[in-house]
């Protein structure tokens, strides 16, 4: 027999977003308004079905791509790199769905804060599925001719799939740690990213015919997406607990990544 929901009972996901009660100690509870955690949600959420339309464009130039790389291996790395943008995307989302999208200090209870062991498993998915998805991008541009960083490329990859998970990169506040990534698997990720970033600069530069504007692109996109929306929201919002941070870092996310769609619509 279905459970019958009482009139005191959650129905929407959006009314699940009683205020962590360590931010009022933290005296931030103010901006944990439903308005902001709301449009956090929203905003993540249009990252994630942002990667389908970039999986569309590249689907739907598939026959184009097949022609400029003339292997098959290299477009299906192309079309594995929003696919596992995708995953990390999910990774978090679920990690703030369990933490009501608010950012707060560290507790084993959830109305009080957040899970420590919870954080570090989501973040560690979210960064070893955005390392795919950086090496997929730059797999499926260059393929075999760039030979000479297989090794590095496998090197990443194995850190990031069975690496080890200590020691952390955290910030520290007091006792509590925010923001736990391991060391090597962070590395990977930077290293990852600086691949992404020649390899995107590369396939936009085949329709835009201007590399240094091809690369003024492609450092944006990265600044907002790898960098801008990971400084706002590991450093600013989980030192501050000021949910307007995270609300931001993931508008800044998602700007990043309409203008990697809009690139990837004008000039591949």
């Amino acid at each position: 027999m279905a459970k019958k929901i009482g009139s005191s009972e959650m129905l929407w996901p959006w009314q699940d977003l009683a205020t962590k009660q360590l931010l009022f100690k933290a005296g931030t509870a103010s901006s944990a308004r439903p308005l902001i955690l709301n449009a956090t949600r929203i905003l993540h959420w249009a990252v994630f079905y942002m990667q389908f339309l970039i999986l569309w464009i590249l689907f739907s130039n598939i026959n184009d791509l097949v022609d400029r790389f003339q292997q098959n291996f290299q477009v299906f790395f192309l079309l594995l790199w929003p696919v596992f943008t995708c995953i990390a995307t999910t990774s978090v989302i679920l990690m703030h769905m369990r933490e009501r999208w608010q950012i707060a200090p560290i507790s084993d209870s959830p109305d009080l804060g957040n899970d420590y062991k919870l954080k570090i498993l989501s973040l560690r998915l979210f960064f070893s599925f955005m390392t795919f998805s950086n090496l997929s991008l730059f797999v499926g541009v260059f393929g075999m001719s760039a030979h000479y960083l297989i090794p590095f490329i496998f090197i990443i990859f194995f850190v990031a799939t069975l690496g080890p998970i200590k020691p952390l990169l955290s910030l520290q506040d007091g006792m509590d740690k925010e923001v736990p990534i391991a060391v090597p698997l962070g590395i990977g990720f930077v290293f990852s990213s600086f691949l992404r970033l020649i390899a995107f600069t590369v396939l936009i530069d085949f329709g835009l015919h201007s590399l240094p504007f091809a690369l003024l692109i492609s450092l944006l996109i990265i600044s907002l997406t790898s960098f801008g929306g990971g400084f706002l929201e590991g450093v600013l919002a989980e030192k501050t607990f000021n949910q307007a941070w995270h609300m931001v870092a993931a508008l800044v996310l998602l700007i990043g990544e309409l203008l990697s769609l809009t690139s990837l619509a004008l000039w591949v």
